[in-house]
């Protein structure tokens, strides 16, 4: 009969009862169902399979990722006279065997190991010997390709219960705990576990005591300072994402008369426990630590937690954080965001899913410098062996790689982090190694995701909660974020729809493939050297924000997230406009104030057309090979002499002066380098196709045109043929000027004087008409329209002459 619960959680632990949630997984995996806890980092997770493990008879196997976690979990067990233990490889080979071997006969009821262990086939045999009451995998995130922290032992745990359920001839309970996982990430754990018709609790996310706070600031150091100060004298923690940084602010924290410890995975396990005993006893009052720091620590009262860095991802960045408070009470989680940390991160991204070409390159490298001995190698001396340029921190990666797929073994001396005793295990081991590419393409995915919340000004708590999908529909009011907009109260409305236009259209017409910081200069209009020399200054949105600096612009492209104008892009990290921003882009928007580019001007504007602008599909047609003309001029893309964006609006504007194709979102400096052309090709597509004329500032509007062109003889005196043939012979040349200046072309080559006499003579009515006048078919089919309009306003004028 199973021992009630709650007196096994008063008897042992001295609680009264248990906290919210927890009694309900703890009775569902004493009734032997397969069960998946969601819990906050200080939820009280390992209370919930810890009990049952008393409940139930025989052993309860957990896996744990880290041996750290296994010693601090199972040494608070056996201060309770609870009898556990674990199995790493920490421990020598001898002490290893007797635990085994003890395992197998159920003198424990908890035995603690790594997922790599139920590979052992000595442990296996263990097992099968052994009463399981249940399997409890912990930080079971890690069993999903798409969780943050993957390891591929994990994903064959579910191999190893099989093989021993095979033997015992019945199934094992799995019960599976972590902190942070997303729906995807949840949907994974089950089916990569194996599991049968689980109970599913996903707690509630929201640490409401908790404040969390993003700062940029000019110096970190400085302002890691400011906040030590101001939490001086409680528990502080400050997270770094390397040993060396770790080492280095803790030596510089303590030059100037802190008393800070520091903790990382390469200390020998007497640090480690010095350093951590120091803190939890309060003898310490703030830690420098890496994230191997803080699993299993039971420090109810930090009341801050400071990432010095931006972490790779929301999972790991939210239990880091969750460790402040877990008193209930007021604490505070801060950020100190720089751009640089993303270098960092994308750095241990591609060491820790190296192409499969380097971890070939390194398998060889070892078969050569190990062959059949137990050898200690130096990571360095594989690098500088391996003929690819493969780091140091890419070989120890991918060697971890290798000894998970069982290609060799490998066996770390404590505080030695430059290198290991390395064997070879199986020569022939088939590798399996495509799932690197995908968990690289997760792992820049989540990347991408921390970032954008570090730049959101969008409450920070609501970020998270939607993250994890919980739901939190008001802002808490006590973030970086909602402090921010409470004391300057700024909104996407403080900006001109102008500016916004000219950031989208740069946007788009560079596919968003650009950083904040490119986007900023060439907005700004810097003549920085980068920026000429890959032409961006002859890209149209060249300075059209001449009037903002850099920084503020910089936060138009954050406003312009936050308002959801724009997004970056999870898989490619690249800006992507959103259906509200075309909406804002194109003119069309409801929430905004948009100028109307189609708004009939007053007659007085120079340039503007005083008919409804309507846009022309054939004049725009008529503009992109310009544009293509010019571009082919200076060896420039077409987009570096205006957008498409652009040429539309020159296709319903048709400006006909400089002054009015500003409103083309074109930039002073494009409108005098290519003004005149552009000019001239819409006078001469305007004169062509006989299109009202928009007015300019030396139009004589309301004048009576009297005037006749001197080409045209009026006073029909004698010979009107003479006068017919004279009048479409000079008209035709005139009209070879204009379409020589609108297509950009020798007048010579669109037709001779003699070919436009021929056409005078024979009047043709059709396109290869015109190829018996002396016209190429070429030439014919690109400029007839244009003649033949010619011709019959030619006719229309010698039918009235001969009235």
């Amino acid at each position: 009969m199973n021992k009630d619960p709650s007196q096994i959680l008063k008897e042992y632990w001295g609680y009264d009862g248990f906290r919210p949630g927890q009694a309900e997984i703890v009775d569902n995996v004493i009734s032997g169902k397969d069960s998946l806890a969601i819990m906050t980092t200080g939820g009280g997770k390992s209370i919930c399979f810890q009990v049952p493990a008393l409940a139930l008879d025989g052993t309860c196997v957990v896996i744990s990722p880290l041996i750290s976690l296994m010693k601090d979990q199972v040494d608070n067990l056996l201060k309770r006279n609870i009898p556990a233990t674990y199995i790493n490889s920490s421990l020598e080979p001898q002490e290893i065997f007797n635990r085994v071997r003890l395992t197998g006969e159920n003198a424990y009821k908890l035995v603690y190991m790594a997922p790599e262990r139920l590979e052992d086939e000595k442990m296996l045999e263990a097992l099968a010997r052994a009463k399981i009451s249940f399997i409890a995998i912990d930080e079971a995130h890690c069993a999903s390709l798409w969780g943050h922290d993957f390891r591929i032992a994990y994903s064959r745990i579910n191999d190893s219960l099989q093989k021993i359920e095979s033997v015992q001839n019945r199934r094992i309970p799995r019960a599976a705990y972590t902190a942070t996982a997303t729906e995807r990430v949840r949907e994974d754990i089950l089916q990569t576990l194996g599991m049968e018709d689980p109970y599913i609790q996903v707690g509630n996310f929201d640490r409401p005591n908790i404040r969390f706070h993003v700062k940029e600031p000019n110096s970190k150091t400085e302002a890691l300072t400011e906040l030590l100060d101001h939490h001086k004298g409680q528990d502080t923690i400050i997270y770094v994402p390397t040993v060396k940084l770790a080492e280095t602010l803790g030596a510089s924290l303590n030059s100037r008369g802190l008393n800070v410890g520091v903790y990382h995975g390469k200390l020998t396990p007497e640090q480690k426990n010095s350093v951590q005993d120091a803190f939890i006893e309060s003898r310490l009052k703030t830690i420098v630590a890496t994230n191997a720091f803080g699993m299993g620590v039971d420090k109810p009262t930090v009341r801050a937690v400071i990432h010095f860095n931006m972490p790779q991802n929301l999972e790991n960045y939210y239990q880091e954080a969750g460790r402040a408070g877990r008193d209930g009470k007021d604490s505070d989680a801060y950020l100190l965001y720089s751009k640089k940390d993303r270098v960092l991160n994308e750095f241990f991204i591609a060491t820790s899913y190296p192409t499969i070409a380097n971890v070939i390159a390194v398998r060889n490298a070892l078969f050569q410098l190990v062959g059949d001995r137990v050898d200690y190698m130096k990571f360095e001396t594989i690098s500088d062996f391996v003929a690819e340029k493969i780091s140091a921190y890419e070989v120890q990666s991918i060697m971890n790689i290798l000894e998970d797929q069982g290609v060799i073994k490998m066996k770390g001396s404590e505080g030695d982090y430059l290198g290991v005793e390395v064997s070879i295990e199986n020569i022939e081991a088939p590798l399996d190694l495509d799932y690197l590419q995908e968990r690289r393409k997760t792992t820049q995915a989540a990347l991408n995701t921390m970032e954008r919340y570090c730049q959101t000004k969008l409450c920070k708590r609501t970020a998270i909660m939607k993250y994890f999908g919980d739901s939190h529909q008001d802002n808490c009011g006590t973030c970086s974020s909602c402090l921010e907009k409470s004391l300057e109260g700024q909104k996407i409305s403080k900006y001109s729809d102008e500016d916004l236009r000219a950031a989208l259209s740069l946007i788009e017409d560079t596919n968003g493939q650009l950083t904040t910081q490119r986007y900023a200069d060439i907005l700004v209009g810097l003549q920085k050297e980068s920026l000429i020399r890959r032409n961006y200054d002859q890209l149209n949105q060249f300075g059209l924000l001449k009037h903002m600096t850099t920084i503020k612009v910089k936060r138009l492209m954050e406003d312009m997230i936050d308002d959801q104008i724009i997004h970056v892009s999870k898989m490619e990290g690249n800006y992507k406009i959103t259906p509200k921003g075309k909406e804002l882009l194109e003119g069309k928007s409801q929430e905004r104030v948009i100028s109307d580019f189609g708004t009939v001007k007053k007659s007085n504007e120079a340039g503007v057309m005083k008919v409804k602008q309507i846009y022309d599909p054939e004049l725009y047609k008529v503009i992109l090979e310009k544009r293509s003309l010019l571009a082919m001029k200076r060896s420039y893309p077409p987009h570096m002499i205006f957008s498409d964006r652009a040429a539309r609006k020159l296709a319903t504007i048709k400006p006909l002066n400089k002054e009015s194709m500003a409103q083309c979102d074109i930039s002073d400096q494009r409108i005098r380098m290519y003004g005149d052309d552009i000019i001239a090709t819409i006078s001469g597509y305007i004169s062509l196709n006989n299109i009202d004329a928009p007015f300019s500032d030396n139009s004589n509007s309301g004048k009576e045109d009297t005037e006749k062109s001197p080409n045209v003889n009026v006073e029909h005196e004698g010979n009107d043929v003479h006068v017919v043939e004279t009048s479409s012979v000079n008209g035709l040349m005139t009209l070879r000027a204009k379409l020589a200046q609108t297509f950009d072309e020798n007048e010579m080559l669109i037709f001779s004087e003699n070919v436009a006499k021929a056409i005078s003579e024979k009047m043709p009515t059709s396109i290869d008409d015109l190829t018996n006048c002396g016209m190429t078919l070429r030439r014919a089919k690109k400029y007839g329209k244009y003649i033949l309009q010619e011709i019959n306003k030619d006719n229309k004028k010698d039918s009235e002459l001969e009235i």
